[in-house]
């Protein structure tokens, strides 16, 4: 399904996959040679499902008739909505050679980090059963459960490693190599839901009776690392490049061709795994840039999107 649609009103054609994931990023920063301070936002949410789930969702949020067969119920869902501020710290070396810790001291504002598992089976012009949740948040989106309003902190650490010579460089980004939030009193839903009758016959049933225990708690929300490589070659008139990125047990390649000697710096790129062209300009000094990436010439019908800028001021 495309960004457009999950982002409104679920309307669009429907693919199969297991996966969907934002992870967005600001930083204003102050820099001089050896160190950094900056404000950060971010927000990141990922969703693990499977297909028969996703079918299900699609066809309630359609009002679409029920699925043919027992439909196996799985979805896991992490969600952080913070900001904070970030230390960082260069040794740079005349062999080429840089590490660059950071620690970023974070606020957390928002989070979801849960789990659906059942089995529901169609019936009677219906489909009833039961999922097991294991559910924590700061904003209810099942089961509408009303509570005070958790606080927390959070702390990260980030490594960069690269070296550079006059034709070749790499780099090696670790986020969140450490991150967690420490939430207090954060509310929690256990237990079963199980599905009741709406007296509508041949559509999708999710209006849940639920099992269980609610409350709140001290708790730990842990982070995915995220890593990303770089490999850079200078020729004459143009530059190869190799991206790879992972996260969440799975790895994006995208090489690419950037051109130095033309107006712009142009960069056209390719990651294979989800189909997505990218474009990029850039100046001579990276004191700005800026890229889109996209699987269709379509913005509103991509499925897999990438924007990213920056800009620079030398004091």
């Amino acid at each position: 399904m495309s960004v457009d649609s999950i982002l409104h009103d679920w309307n669009g054609r429907l693919y199969s996959g297991e996966l969907a994931w934002s992870r967005n990023r600001f930083e204003l920063s102050y820099r001089d040679q050896v160190w950094s301070l900056a404000y950060v936002q971010r927000y990141d949410y990922q969703l693990h499902f499977n297909d028969a789930t996703a079918d299900l969702y699609y066809r309630e949020e359609n009002d679409l008739p029920l699925p043919g067969g027992a439909v196996r119920v799985k979805l896991d869902v992490w969600h952080l909505y913070a900001d904070g501020v970030k230390f960082a710290y260069r040794w740079a070396w005349e062999n080429g050679l840089l590490i660059e810790p950071a620690v970023t001291l974070l606020r957390p504002l928002d989070f979801q980090d849960g789990s659906l598992r059942g089995e529901l089976q169609p019936g009677s012009g219906l489909l009833s059963g039961t999922a097991d949740l294991n559910y924590r948040y700061t904003e209810d989106r099942l089961l509408e459960h009303r509570f005070e309003q958790p606080s927390g902190t959070g702390a990260t650490l980030d490594l960069t490693l690269s070296w550079k010579s006059e034709v070749r460089e790499l780099k090696l980004q670790l986020q969140d190599l450490y991150g967690r939030v420490d939430w207090k009193d954060a509310p929690y839903t256990l237990g079963s839901i199980n599905t009741v009758d709406r007296g509508k016959p041949a559509k999708v049933e999710l209006e849940p009776a639920f099992s269980g225990v609610r409350g709140e708690e001290n708790y730990r929300q842990k982070m995915p690392v995220y890593a990303r490589a770089f490999f850079t070659e200078t020729r004459e008139w143009f530059c190869w490049l190799v991206d790879v990125d992972y996260l969440f047990g799975e790895f994006w390649l995208r090489p690419g061709l950037r051109w130095d000697g033309l107006p712009g710096n142009p960069y056209v790129g390719y990651e294979a795994r989800d189909g997505q062209w990218l474009l990029g300009l850039s100046d001579d000094s990276s004191a700005w840039f800026l890229q889109l990436g996209s699987d269709r010439s379509n913005l509103h019908k991509a499925r897999s999107l990438t924007v990213a800028a920056g800009f620079q001021v030398f004091l």
